[in-house]
This record gives structure tokens, C-alpha cells and sequence, in this order.
């Protein structure tokens, strides 16, 4: 099937792309902060949150978000580009309630402990050190400097280790509360595909409970119990449905 790109009313730009037949799901939030766009006392600061995304919330401790994809077969990683910051999954598609559920929670609810930001900043100098030995990284920083010298975007996505030591517990959360954290005025949006598993009801309810509106692609392959229970918790919860098919899901449930 095709890819669909969609610019919600929320400016959330939403990309779809259903696969029928596959007992798989797929999910991933971007978030538009990278190294360019950092000020000079801020270098690295995007890598080094997103390390702290995994690093336990207010509900679950780094150990529960590590277990719970391994235990399902699941899989989870992250990663900071020049202007992106993205956390990504792919689990059976029976679980992605569970993994939906995880993610929002990592994304607005992250402790940043600091005494586990202090054993992370430990991780990073390593990892910078380390990508020095890495001619393709050296020879990637190499070329953006020549390409583009003295920019924001020539600059090591990570930092320098000097860079790393200079940021506090206080500079990372500010950032991740400015750019990351999901408030009330920035919901990301999720999109419900149908697939054999017949889950999609499922994943719409845990978006709602989350607070996060929900576009179903296929709402008529979910029973009159499912529909009903969707509008009733999103009304509840204040969140907004929609469905891409003339059927009973074919108004918005508004606020």
C-alpha cells in the first residue's frame, strides 16, 4: 500500500503506511531537535537526552522499559541526527498497545535522575572517545566542516567531551520539557491500521487513555461495542477521533 502524509490540525505531520498481512507493528515519534540546532554552550545537548529517555519515569524504571520489549520479543532503540531526534519500536503486532503505552510514557514522563545522568554522561565521553577511532565517523565531521565551516551542522552530533561535561541535570530537562516532553498544547497523534490481528480497537483505546488523538483507518472492522466504548473514553478523556471512511466514524468527535 501506498505511503500517506498528512498535516493534522495539530501541525503534526503524520506518515502512514499500512502492510497488509504482516503480524508485525511498527511505530515511531521524530522530534524536529538535532545538533544544528543547538547554541554553543548546548553541544550535544539533543544526543544526551535522548539517552536519558531511557532512563526511567515516573512509573517505570530503566531495568521495566528494557524488560518489557525484551520480554514480548520486542525491539526499541533511539537516535539524534542534525535535526532530528527520533525513538522507534517494533514489536509483535499483539503488544503494541504495550509499546505505544512505553513510548508516550518515556516522552513525557522521564525522571532524568541525577545520579543517573551522571552515570550516562560517563557513557557518552566514553562513546565520544571512542568514535574518534571510527574513520568514517572522523571522515563524516570531516567533510561537514569543510562543506559547511563554522555552521551548526558541522559540528559532532554527540559534542565533545568538554561539551558533555559542561551540562547539567537542570539544561537537560529544560530541553527535553522544551522540545520532547508531550504537554497538553502538543499532542502527538498516532494512526490505528487494521491488520489480522485485529488490535486496532485496542491500540485506539490506550492512545485515548494517554491523551493522544487518533485517526482510525479502518473503524468498520470493529465491533458496535468497540466504536462505542472509543467515543465514550475519548469525550471522557478530551481527546478528538476521526476515520479516513465514510462510516460511523466519519465525524470527528470533538471536545
Amino acid at each position: 500500500m501506498s505511503v500517506q502524509t498528512q498535516i493534522l490540525s495539530n501541525n503534526v505531520t503524520l506518515i502512514t503506511e499500512p502492510v497488509a498481512g504482516v503480524k508485525t507493528a511498527a511505530v515511531g515519534f521524530w522530534f524536529r531537535t538535532g545538533s544544528r540546532f543547538e547554541p554553543e554552550n548546548m553541544r550535544g545537548i539533543s544526543h544526551f537526552v535522548e539517552h536519558m529517555l531511557f532512563k526511567g519515569t515516573s512509573t517505570r524504571s530503566a531495568f521495566d522499559i528494557a524488560a518489557s520489549f525484551d520480554r514480548i520479543g520486542g525491539y526499541i532503540n533511539a537516535y539524534t541526527d542534525r535535526e532530528n531526534l527520533c525513538i522507534h519500536c517494533v514489536v509483535p503486532a499483539d503488544y503494541v498497545t504495550d509499546a505505544v503505552k512505553i513510548i508516550t510514557d518515556m516522552t513525557s514522563s522521564s525522571l532524568f535522575d541525577s545520579k543517573e545522568v551522571e552515570r550516562e554522561r560517563s557513557v557518552i565521553k566514553n562513546e565520544i572517545i571512542a568514535s574518534l577511532e571510527d574513520s568514517e565517523e572522523v571522515a563524516l565531521d570531516a567533510a561537514s566542516a569543510a562543506v559547511w565551516p563554522n555552521h551548526p551542522v558541522s559540528v559532532p552530533i554527540a559534542g565533545t567531551v568538554e561539551d558533555v561535561e559542561g551540562l547539567s541535570r537542570e539544561d537537560l530537562y529544560s530541553w527535553y520539557t522544551d522540545y520532547i516532553k508531550m504537554l497538553d498544547e502538543v499532542k502527538p497523534t498516532l494512526v490505528s491500521i487494521a491488520t489480522e490481528s485485529g488490535i486496532h480497537g485496542e491500540i485506539a483505546l490506550a492512545c485515548i487513555d494517554r491523551g493522544i488523538h487518533v485517526i482510525i483507518e479502518k473503524p468498520m472492522a470493529m465491533s458496535m461495542a468497540e466504536a462505542d466504548e472509543i467515543i465514550r473514553r475519548s469525550r471522557e478523556k478530551n481527546v478528538k477521533v476521526a476515520a479516513c471512511h465514510q462510516n460511523r466514524f466519519n465525524v470527528a468527535v470533538q471536545k
